[in-house]
């Protein structure tokens, strides 16, 4: 019901029926990150979303979702070695992932701009570059990873 609420626009509601879900299956981490994701969106609530994001990630260490979540929001509160750790770990279950299904690569390509942007943040411009590259490679003509490269360069 959550996710119903959410798509008619009755925020409020899908926050109560997502919690309802909860209280009722506390290990439905589908869920949690629906509502990690409502806060963070659409209540501009990211603490709460923080918060949801670390109980998915307690039940399902390798929630590739919600470990980037908390990477941009570690990113956004610039705590960049926590961004690069959570980052690191969603790049690992993504690569997990793709070793038994199909990964989206436009996924694979905005984590590693991520990864980039949170090691230029830090100082380690050569690991920036790397993974400026592993994006070029999975997506040549990114605008992004290209003028940030260059920057680099």
């Amino acid at each position: 019901l959550g996710m119903l609420y959410f798509y008619i626009g009755d925020k409020e509601q899908s926050k109560k029926m997502y919690e309802l879900a909860v209280s009722i299956n506390s290990t439905d981490y589908n869920t949690m990150y629906n509502l990690g994701e409502l806060y963070l969106t659409s209540f501009s609530d990211p603490e709460n979303g923080y918060k949801w994001f670390l109980r998915v990630v307690s039940i399902k260490p390798d929630h590739s979702p919600a470990l980037k979540k908390l990477g941009i929001i570690a990113m956004n509160n610039r705590n960049y070695k926590e961004a690069i750790l959570y980052l690191e770990k969603a790049e690992m279950s993504l690569e997990k992932a793709s070793s038994v299904s199909e990964v989206d690569e436009g996924e694979v390509v905005k984590m590693h701009i991520l990864q980039a942007t949170a090691y230029e943040s830090v100082g380690r411009k050569e690991t920036a570059r790397e993974y400026f590259e592993k994006a070029l490679a999975k997506d040549p003509v990114n605008r992004i990873a290209r003028h940030k490269l260059a920057l680099l360069n």
